[in-house]
């Protein structure tokens, strides 16, 4: 009698428990695979995620609040690699993309999002631009039907990402949910002290299932908590067959005398493996850099002091080596503006010794020229 009364309590103590504690049916599809299969390189994403209620796959799915964002193990995320966008909320929501540096776009996403209202105005899109902050990620969403703007801010660790998420309009009693989210995110690095500083950067080492596990988590409003996995194939190099060859690096441009005003530099990568970035240099400053094997930029020279000045090209293969290739160049005076005439009236001057034949007689003539004229 005693056995069945233990039983009948516990019956009764778990058709109390709420539903966000028991097990649920996944609420999302997940998938966020890096741009490269090789370890310890410079890495975009593709994300695509699509949302269910799988009590009415038909209806709104659920709305969450937070997602927290969880790379494989090993890899990395370096918000100092990057520009940072420093504009505030309301400058964002004013002047949208332009209020921050082009070089601190990280990526986009296309977030499709259900109200839940009924007729043709029930689902409406959302487009994020992704832009790099000091240990942030800035998410800047503007409503395609309407333009309306609103900002969102991503904390971001060494390989996670938090943002919370406020609610979205829609019916009650959670509001407007996402559907479908479809997102890139570039393979973005820059060169620092002469080595490439890489955004994220994948694990150093590949898995013998040959995969990295990508993980989500999302707390969504209801109370439900439901972590998603993804798979990021990965290629385990064998021992003695890692690309350690250099990229063949050509420049091209530089005046062969001295420079009197801006002209175009180029430098041009190639690589077995791909070539990952190609930068130019002006002494520190970074004047131009492509994701792409050729690159070319105005060098400044205008302004510039009359001196020499050193030019610095940088590329990177996929597989993490690099080159460089410097040159310099002289600004030429204000005086050598004129230098075929100052070479001449230079060689009309020298000592008689230092003169022979026909040039001292263009030099007589010359000078016999401008004392008629005069």
């Amino acid at each position: 009698m005693r056995n069945f009364r233990r039983i009948v309590l516990v019956t009764l103590l778990v058709g109390l428990v709420p539903p966000a504690a028991a097990a649920q049916a996944p609420r999302q599809s997940y998938s966020d695979t890096f741009t490269t299969q090789k370890p310890g390189t410079s890495s975009g994403r593709v994300i695509a995620i699509d949302f269910v209620d799988p009590a009415n796959p038909e209806g709104k799915p659920p709305a969450f609040s937070h997602l927290h964002i969880e790379l494989a193990e090993g890899s990395r995320f370096d918000t100092s690699a990057l520009p940072y966008c420093e504009a505030s909320d309301p400058v964002l929501i004013v002047a949208g993309a332009s209020a921050c540096p082009v070089e601190s776009k990280l990526g986009i996403d296309e977030i499709l999002v259900d109200t839940g209202f009924s007729g043709p105005g029930r689902y409406v899109t959302s487009d994020i631009i992704f832009f790099n902050n000091r240990d942030e990620q800035i998410l800047l969403v503007t409503i395609r039907e309407s333009g309306m703007r609103v900002v969102l801010r991503g904390r971001v660790n060494e390989n996670t990402i938090d943002i919370d998420v406020p609610p979205l309009p829609g019916t009650p009693p959670d509001g407007g949910a996402p559907k479908r989210e479809r997102g890139t995110l570039e393979a973005r690095s820059t060169v620092r002290d002469g080595k490439q500083v890489n955004y994220l950067t994948t694990p150093p080492t590949c898995p013998p299932g040959g995969q990295w596990i990508n993980r989500i988590t999302y707390t969504y409003r209801d109370g439900v908590t439901q972590t998603a996995e993804s798979q990021s194939p990965c290629s385990r190099a064998a021992r003695g067959n890692v690309d350690r060859t250099r990229p063949r690096l050509r420049i091209h441009g530089v005046p062969q005398r001295c420079a009197s005003g801006n002209f175009r530099f180029t430098a041009v990568a190639t690589d077995d493996s791909g070539v990952a970035s190609t930068a130019i240099y002006l002494g520190k400053r970074r004047l131009a850099i492509r994701s792409a094997g050729r690159v070319t930029a105005i060098v400044p020279a205008r302004q510039l002091r009359a001196r020499r000045h050193r030019l610095l090209a940088v590329a990177d293969d996929r597989a993490g080596n690099t080159v460089r290739r410097k040159t310099t160049f002289r600004r030429c005076r204000q005086t050598q503006a004129h230098a075929p005439q100052t070479d001449r009236q230079n060689r009309c001057s020298a000592p008689a010794e230092r003169r022979a034949g026909q040039t001292h007689q263009r030099c007589v003539q010359s000078k016999s020229r401008s004392t008629r004229s005069s």
